[in-house]
């Protein structure tokens, strides 16, 4: 395939993936009994209520967004997403179910002519196929969400995480915390099952960037499964204690776990 075409494969995967999540967050907020509103997410500051809120604004937001680089559509006041943040959760979770479809209406309707567009994703412009994972990240990482806070070691549903493992070496620079990453130099390769592709992470004099496959003599080697993986890197994951129950094998300086939970500890965006 030319990168066109594989560009708009990830693309479109991404979004229907994204829609897909977003529809289950719906549905999951729909079965809540009205006493359990204010419980627990893997957001630790944030209740169900708020997480809503979120989840709704960011559904909303994206195909608004997408739909701005292909028809020129208007942004949406901001008022409207803190207005939404209030509604009554019947109303939430209807619309966050519309955006759903919303979603792949306007991915269909995007590719492949704007497949190299440039989308303002409000901390960093990227292309349009790049925006998409973005919205994966959203979608799969607060569907986890919903549930993570009563069940952390709740796994996000394989085909989910196969995507999120695909645009890895694009998310894990971004979400990286920086602060951490001073002073540490280290090479750490994930070989990732599932069918998902190995990943070289390296940081070194401040950076850090992530590679498919596996190059270079890593300090450690750890085998995780594709959810461990996506999870690890968006902070979700419990590597230490993970390992300490050999759910996950490691070889090698396993002193680097501390840095691994330290890079990605929660995502940062910048």
């Amino acid at each position: 395939m030319t990168e066109q075409q594989v560009h708009e494969e990830l693309s479109r995967g991404w979004a229907y993936a994204a829609s897909d999540a977003f529809r289950a967050s719906a549905a999951f907020f729909r079965s809540l009994p009205e006493d359990a509103w204010d419980g627990p997410t893997g957001c630790a500051e944030w209740d169900l209520r708020f997480l809503s809120g979120h989840i709704l604004g960011e559904a909303v937001w994206f195909p608004n967004t997408l739909r701005g680089v292909v028809q020129g559509e208007p942004p949406h006041p901001a008022s409207l997403y803190e207005e939404m943040k209030q509604w009554a959760p019947e109303r939430q979770v209807n619309r966050m179910d519309d955006s759903a479809e919303e979603i792949r209406a306007v991915i269909d309707t995007a590719l492949p002519e704007h497949t190299h567009d440039t989308v303002d994703v409000g901390w960093a412009e990227v292309p349009l196929w790049q925006a998409t994972y973005v919205m994966l990240m959203e979608g799969v990482y607060h569907n986890w969400d919903t549930r993570g806070g009563l069940d952390p070691m709740s796994p996000i549903p394989t085909p989910w995480a196969l995507e999120l493992a695909k645009g890895v070496t694009f998310s894990a620079p971004l979400v990286a915390h920086y602060d951490a990453v001073a002073g540490v130099s280290g090479r750490y390769h994930l070989v990732v099952g599932d069918g998902a592709e190995p990943i070289t992470i390296v940081v070194r004099q401040g950076g850090l960037k992530a590679e498919a496959g596996l190059h270079g003599t890593p300090d450690i080697i750890l085998r995780l499964t594709v959810d461990q993986c996506v999870r690890l890197v968006a902070g979700r994951y419990p590597l230490a204690d993970a390992v300490d129950r050999g759910d996950v094998q490691t070889e090698g300086d396993r002193t680097r776990i501390a840095e691994l939970k330290s890079i990605f500890r929660g995502i940062a965006n910048g």
